[in-house]
């Protein structure tokens, strides 16, 4: 039954997404089996027995069979994201026209900086830009009996719409949803509560995916030209975290590019680190300090982990909080920005990565399975986008000699985002919106004034 349903997945999946690739393949494997056909008709059968003909037609049917049920479990993997949300502008832009289209020029970080005449270009919604001076207030509802409750349709529809992840790996932590923002000059507000990873998958998550083929959760909770509130949304929202890492004081971005093992993001590039507010469990509170910085400086060995250093080595780390955006493609969950500016030069981090490769490489037993592959250090000043819209090119200044990777690739001077994770490129262009909108606002910061 379970191949039965794999089968029906994925020639729904190629017959709707990409008929001529289907047509091109089926006449490869027509083509395959009618030469080994041809072939085994031109052996002389009088040299060899029936037992041997019979046992070559059935070793060959069922490699090819394996091969094409590898290839279709590799296919709904690979796209499995397509289906579930949608990436394309054209359609966001149908939904809610150009509203929340932004189009800008990198910031300048010090001396360095994109001196303009390429322009970047995303769909997200600002919630808002932090400065130092704002007071930052937290009713955090910790409580269970408090927790974000799904919509019935949703809960009638359960195991139809968790299907959409059938090729994901995920564990259930408990989340932080963001229910409302208020920003009053410099009051910034936020009302929390709690949620969970797999409402995370049922409704942000899977907001394209059409249940039972018919419709999706977008078109029945977000059919309007404004994204619905937070305050009113029937979508869980927890809390995304995004964070620019830097070196030099601007000078290079990293990315890390996952490895082709991972559980998530499989051989793509990402954010140079991603995670989420998490609470392990129902009595502990959400305070200022943990949104201003804690979430970061509470967290370090995940992010040493994501940039292929030691703890240790990341030094005094002063996370940098800009903002927050809701992503329009997730049916606005909201994503908090942080800027971290390592004190490290490039030369010194090479090292320390080198030093890192050597306990736990490739072949280390303590390998995380969804550590990066190889780390890129970009030139902040060299990222711009292609005119294809395929995403930013960026030219990296490791030397073929010093890649940061577990294994022994070389290493182009220059890298093309080919592959690279839809919702991570949205959410990254999104942070440079938002660090742009932080650098224009510091001249507007007045006095510091201590958080609630």
């Amino acid at each position: 039954m379970e191949n039965d349903h794999l089968l029906k997945r994925y020639v729904s999946f190629w017959i709707s997404k990409s008929p001529l690739r289907s047509i091109l393949f089926i006449v490869f494997a027509v083509g395959v089996i009618g030469g080994l056909a041809y072939g085994v008709h031109r052996v002389n059968v009088d040299s060899i027995t029936d037992f041997s003909i019979n046992l070559l037609a059935s070793l060959f049917g069922f490699g090819f069979g394996f091969l094409l049920y590898k290839h279709m479990a590799y296919s709904l993997s690979r796209h499995e994201d397509e289906q579930k949300v949608c990436y394309d502008d054209q359609f966001i832009k149908e939904f809610y026209g150009s509203k929340y289209y932004h189009v800008f020029d990198l910031p300048k970080l010090n001396s360095n900086g994109w001196p303009g005449g390429n322009k970047f270009r995303v769909y997200a919604d600002k919630l808002f830009v932090f400065n130092k001076s704002m007071v930052v207030t937290v009713n955090d509802h910790a409580g269970y009996k408090s927790q974000f409750q799904l919509d019935s349709f949703i809960n009638d529809h359960y195991m139809d719409i968790l299907e959409a992840h059938g090729k994901s790996v995920f564990k259930n932590d408990l989340t932080v949803r963001l229910n409302d923002v208020h920003v009053n000059g410099q009051e910034l507000t936020l009302w929390t509560t709690r949620s969970t990873y797999v409402n995370n998958l049922l409704t942000n998550r899977a907001i394209d995916y059409k249940i039972n083929g018919r419709v999706s959760l977008r078109e029945l909770f977000e059919n309007r030209t404004t994204l619905t509130p937070l305050r009113d949304s029937k979508m869980s929202n927890h809390i995304g975290v995004n964070v620019l890492v830097f070196l030099e004081k601007g000078k290079y971005i990293l990315f890390p590019e996952r490895d082709k093992t991972g559980t998530i993001a499989k051989g793509c590039i990402t954010a140079s680190w991603a995670t989420r507010f998490t609470m392990e469990d129902y009595a502990k509170t959400i305070s200022p300090d943990y949104v201003i910085r804690g979430v970061i400086t509470q967290n370090l060995k995940d992010m040493a982990e994501a940039l292929m250093i030691e703890e240790e080595d990341l030094g005094d780390v002063v996370p940098v909080f800009l903002g927050a955006t809701r992503d329009i493609y997730e049916g606005g969950k909201p994503t908090f920005f942080y800027l971290v500016d390592l004190s490290l030069s490039l030369e010194d981090y090479l090292k320390f990565t080198k030093s890192y490769q050597k306990i736990h490489g490739k072949d280390s037993k303590e390998k995380n399975v969804d550590a990066p592959a190889r780390i890129y250090a970009a030139e902040w000043e060299s990222l711009h986008m292609n005119a294809e819209r395929k995403g930013p090119e960026v030219k990296t200044v490791i030397k073929r000699n010093e890649r940061i990777t577990f294994n022994a690739l070389n290493c182009s001077k220059k890298v093309q985002w080919k592959k690279v994770e839809q919702s991570c490129e949205k959410n990254l262009i999104a942070g440079f919106y938002i660090l742009g909108e932080y650098e224009a606002s510091k001249k507007f910061s007045s006095k510091k004034r201590p958080n609630k």
